[in-house]
Parts: C-alpha cells; structure tokens; sequence
C-alpha cells in the first residue's frame, strides 16, 4: 500500500527508513536522538500535532518506538511534499522556517568558531582565522526575556512557561550566558519549593 510505496521513495530525513525500523531504541538510535532531531528540524506546528512538544527525557517515556517512527515517516512525507511544493504552509509557518534557519546558521558559525581545524583559511596566499568568541553569539534580549519569564512566581508555580523559551534555551543553549542556563535549570529542574 501507501507504506510500500513510501519504502521505495527516499526519505528526506536525517536516517534511511530501514535503519530506523531496525535500531529505533537501541544504542545505535536511541529515542531520545530522534526526539532531539525532529524537534530541530520541524516546525513548532508539526510538533504539537505529533506531541513532540516538552523535554526529550519526559517525551522519551510517553512515546514508544511505533509511536516515533510513524512520526519520523510522518515527517519526511511532509518535507518530501514541501520539498516538491505539494504543500502549501502559512505565513506563520514561513516565518517559522525561518527563524529555524536562522538558528541553524548561527550553531553552524559557532561551531566554525570552536573548531580549530576549519578556522583557518588561504585566500591569494593569504590566512583567514574565523575567530569569534562564544560571548558574540549571546542576544541580550532573548536572555532578557527568559529571565523575566523564570522569575514570575505564577508562571513557574502552573508550569506554564512559554514552549518557545523551553525550546530554545535547550536547542540554542549558545544564544544565552552561563548565568542565564543556570537560573532557567534552576528554576524549572526542581519543581515549586
């Protein structure tokens, strides 16, 4: 049917399907790698649909392995589709593309940053260093926020943080200092004290 078809096509997805129906779930792909992979690369959209929404440590628990790998095909059908324009997303949605593909440059600077093996490069005999601290990647004004949103009593005490400041202090972790991540740990880790 439907799913044959679908095995014979290539998945625009991270693994080929026949490897995650092998190893979902065992140390070659654990779970929780493939909640982490589709919460990055998926519109916040599809991840409340697939409810991808939330930790990976507690999604992990409440979704079993059929559970992810109907998402996972769901969600290469749905990039496969965007890829050849069958899909028509909202203005919200492109917005949310990008957004994410901003995102995605940023961590892939800033890895070029950390690597000391591509950080140099020769143009016309000349060297080029890519050399930018970790502290140019903070933004002032996202730490801002989280930290106004973490030290609002009855934000914390209905455990209704926004999803975008969770999503983002976890996948982005480079946009915030240190003293940032630690207040947000602390003040979500722990429960009401």
């Amino acid at each position: 049917g439907d799913d044959d078809t679908f095995e014979k096509q290539k998945c625009i997805g991270k693994w080929p399907m026949g490897f995650v129906e092998k190893h979902l779930g065992t140390t070659k792909l654990p779970k929780s790698e493939m909640i982490t992979y589709l919460q990055r690369s998926a519109n916040p959209n599809w991840l409340k649909r697939s409810k991808l929404v939330g930790l990976p440590r507690s999604i992990r628990k409440n979704r079993n392995c059929h559970q992810l790998m109907s998402a996972y095909k769901d969600f290469c059908r749905s990039s496969k589709a965007r890829l050849v324009g069958a899909s028509a997303s909202s203005n919200q949605d492109d917005w949310h593309d990008v957004v994410d593909d901003v995102l995605k440059l940023l961590e892939l600077l800033r890895e070029l940053s950390e690597s000391k093996s591509n950080a140099i490069y020769s143009r016309d005999g000349d060297d080029f260093r890519f050399d930018v601290s970790a502290s140019e990647f903070y933004s002032k004004k996202l730490a801002n926020k989280v930290v106004h949103q973490i030290h609002e009593p009855l934000v914390l005490a209905a455990d209704a943080l926004p999803e975008w400041s969770t999503r983002i202090i976890l996948n982005h972790s480079m946009l915030f200092p240190y003293e940032t991540r630690f207040q947000y740990f602390s003040a979500t880790s722990f429960g009401v004290s």
